[in-house]
């Protein structure tokens, strides 16, 4: 069960692939069941760590003034070849295509004052890319925006990316494909995405604490 601090999500990224990761690292593959589905992770030679995500459900284009206002830019912005459109994977996305790496990093989040596109019982989340990469290595820059007491944006989103996977599939874009997140913040990541008959996201887990239970350890002892 995946938990935010006022939900419960059928499905996301990060802790699918830390979980996995935790609980299976040693094994060729590893099965979680989320409530979105039952999601098969794999472990490759090269640390990516690839699964395979539930079904994607592509909405209906979104409105130019919707989508610029959904970032806080100009309809010139917008890029033609990418028309934005909402998609559920679990959450629900609306992705933004814009033209350029500077529209990208001047997109901001929507204002209070913007009525979500979305269906209206789930939040508003906000997929912002462009095909201006960071560096050599990237296919696609992205940033991803939603609210939680205020605009807050997260530095790497496997479902949201899933989401942009199938996107790109239904544009007619097929193969290989890396998508840098989270440079305008200083957590830099880099997710991969296989997109073909199935589609496939993928990215690299890096343990940052560790711990262990004390035997005998009771509530309210100090360490």
């Amino acid at each position: 069960m995946i938990f935010t601090p006022t939900v419960e999500l059928p499905f996301a990224g990060h802790p699918t692939l830390g979980t996995a990761w935790v609980l299976g690292r040693h094994r060729p593959e590893f099965t979680l069941n989320l409530a979105g589905g039952r999601i098969q992770v794999t472990f490759a030679k090269d640390g990516v760590v690839w699964m395979q995500p539930p079904t994607v459900a592509l909405g209906e284009a979104l409105p130019a003034p919707t989508s610029a206002a959904l970032v806080q830019l100009d309809e010139q912005d917008l890029a033609p070849a990418y028309p934005s459109r909402s998609a559920a994977v679990g959450p629900h996305f609306a992705l933004i295509g814009l033209r350029s790496l500077d529209a990208l990093r001047r997109a901001r989040p929507p204002g209070t004052d913007v009525p979500s596109p979305l269906d209206g019982s789930q939040p508003l989340l906000v997929f912002a890319f462009t095909d201006e990469a960071h560096t050599p290595a990237g296919d696609f820059a992205a940033r991803m925006f939603f609210d939680a007491n205020g605009g807050r944006e997260d530095p790497a989103t496997g479902s949201a990316n899933t989401a942009f996977a199938a996107y790109l599939r239904a544009l007619g874009h097929g193969g290989a494909f890396v998508v840098e997140q989270g440079y305008e913040i200083g957590r830099r990541s880099r997710l991969y995405l296989d997109v073909g008959a199935d589609i496939v996201v993928g990215g690299k887990v890096h343990p940052v604490l560790a711990g262990k239970l004390l035997a005998g350890f009771r509530a309210g002892d100090s360490a």
